[in-house]
């Protein structure tokens, strides 16, 4: 009897649904919810990182030239330029080079441009932008769908060209090859005077200056026909093979033969890409380890509860 009257007593105390009962059970759901949300930020971790950019970022060295302390003119930097470009496509191992305004996950050059509709009305498009130079598209490895690419014949005084991406295409001319029309810009005139840009190819689309976004309405500019009154150097882009020191050295070289004066600063694409995504990755981490802490604690707190509750009732 008094075994039995224990027992009572201590079931009487210690319910079903106890107050350490019910915390341990709401720690247990709280660390699943980390746990599944962990899984979810490295579910789009991953997928952000396999997915498709539209270029191919791989043994792809980024050069970024300064020739400020060289104190060139208008025309000589155009020169100096050309001639460093010239020269590092010499370089052994180096496959294909460009020039651009923008590399990928950098850079933002948008703004508005007008395009003649069917009726007669114009439209506003926003569109980024990105001067580059002949090659890019074979440096990059994106795919040049129609038309032609940009030239040495395409400079500041010859007509205004320019290749859309295939989201551009759309956008503009919906349903119509875009070869061979035009479009009216005045971005960056002094007097805002409208001229006019035809269109001489379409790109494959690529990713612009976002991991997570779709690929925007893009419009490629020869670099000698950058719209801002001064010259443009932009960032030299080396599709190379074999050792990157050795191309880093030759990059040095070819600087070192155009001017002394010229520094310059290296790093690599890919590089640059697994930084666009550094914030999706310390998510990531950060919520697999709360997640995984979680499990941990709330193991330890169901062990102590049904230890707690056994050795209560180890008298029965």
């Amino acid at each position: 009897e008094s075994l039995k009257q224990t027992a009572r007593s201590l079931s009487e105390r210690h319910g079903r649904w106890s107050l350490g009962r019910v915390l341990v059970v709401a720690q247990i759901a709280l660390s699943l919810l980390l746990v599944v949300a962990a899984g979810l930020f490295a579910g789009t971790l991953r997928n952000l990182s396999h997915q498709h950019l539209g270029f191919d970022s791989e043994g792809i060295l980024l050069v970024d030239p300064d020739l400020r302390p060289a104190h060139y003119s208008p025309e000589r930097t155009v020169v100096a330029s050309d001639e460093l470009l010239a020269r590092v496509r010499e370089i052994p191992g180096v496959a294909a080079a460009t020039r651009a305004a923008v590399t990928p996950m950098t850079g933002s050059w948008q703004w508005d441009i007008k395009v003649d509709k069917t009726d007669g009305s114009r439209k506003d498009v926003h569109a980024y932008f990105n001067p580059i130079s002949p090659g890019y598209f074979e440096t990059v490895r994106t795919p040049l769908v129609r038309g032609r690419d940009f030239g040495p014949a395409d400079t500041k005084t010859s007509p205004h060209v320019a290749i859309l991406n295939e989201t551009a295409a759309r956008e503009m001319f919906p349903g119509v090859d875009p070869v061979g029309k035009s479009y009216r810009d005045a971005t960056f005139e002094r007097i805002r005077k409208e001229f006019t840009v035809e269109i001489v190819g379409v790109a494959g689309d690529a990713k612009y200056n976002s991991m997570r976004a779709a690929p925007p309405a893009t419009i490629y500019l020869p670099i000698l026909q950058n719209p801002q009154p001064k010259p443009l150097v932009g960032a030299y882009e080396l599709r190379f093979a074999g050792s990157p020191s050795a191309v880093i050295s030759g990059v040095k070289d070819a600087a070192h033969v155009v001017d002394p004066r010229i520094s310059l600063e290296f790093h690599f694409l890919s590089a640059q890409i697994a930084a666009a995504l550094m914030q999706e990755r310390l998510v990531a981490t950060l919520a697999t380890f709360f997640g995984l802490l979680a499990l941990v604690l709330a193991s330890a707190g169901l062990y102590g509860v049904v230890s707690y509750s056994a050795s209560r009732r180890r008298s029965e």
